[in-house]
């Protein structure tokens, strides 16, 4: 009796909400073809401190020394050794004979930047008695450098003696002269290539 008088007078209305609320309550399953996806890890990307090349401006990178400048336009790059490159005016048939700038690399054999200038004064004083060479400091990509100014050789240089990660860099620049006609070209080169270089991380 209890089941006929349910069965007669239950709204299917009612019956309709049970379905509804079960049907709620009921654990979802996920289709086996759609697994969760985990984002690869992102690669952290290495920033190069390199300077960007402008207008007026070339790039030079040599990631085998590790180090990176700017330098103006009308300089040819030549590497006549691995460890050597040079910055020529104009044309580079004469190689780096006629180079503005000779940029060196070598070990430093745990030594300073400013125990191997004193070296390089003192063999340049004991092979020509007389020469007057100044010596002032500066900084270079974080690095302190010496610069010597009056070093002989062909001609006239002023030297950067420059010391990190137990390499030394010697950055050359010839001739360098005040009075000299191509004075300008050159300070501008000097003025361009240390306030853009920089060390490669």
């Amino acid at each position: 009796m209890p089941h006929r008088f349910f069965r007669r007078y239950t709204s299917p209305f009612l019956w309709l909400g049970i379905v509804l609320v079960l049907t709620d309550c009921a654990p979802t399953s996920v289709p086996s073809s759609l697994t969760p996806t985990v984002p690869p890890a992102s690669t952290p990307m290495v920033v190069s401190a390199c300077p960007s090349a402008t207008e007026g401006t070339q790039l030079l990178m040599n990631e085998e020394y590790g180090y990176c400048l700017s330098y103006p336009d009308g300089y040819i790059r030549v590497d006549p050794l691995p460890y050597e490159v040079c910055l020529v005016p104009g044309e580079s048939s004469m190689a780096c004979h006629s180079a503005h700038l000779i940029i060196e690399v070598e070990n430093a054999a745990e030594r300073t930047a400013g125990q191997i200038a004193d070296a390089m004064i003192a063999d340049q004083e004991s092979s020509i008695p007389g020469i007057e060479i100044q010596r002032t400091n500066l900084t270079v990509s974080g690095e302190q450098a010496v610069v010597l100014d009056g070093m002989s050789g062909v001609d006239f240089s002023r030297r950067i003696v420059l010391v990190h990660a137990d390499r030394l860099y010697q950055l050359m620049f010839i001739p360098w002269d005040e009075a000299g006609e191509n004075f300008p070209q050159l300070e501008n080169l000097y003025n361009t290539v240390i306030n853009s270089f920089q060390f490669l991380p």
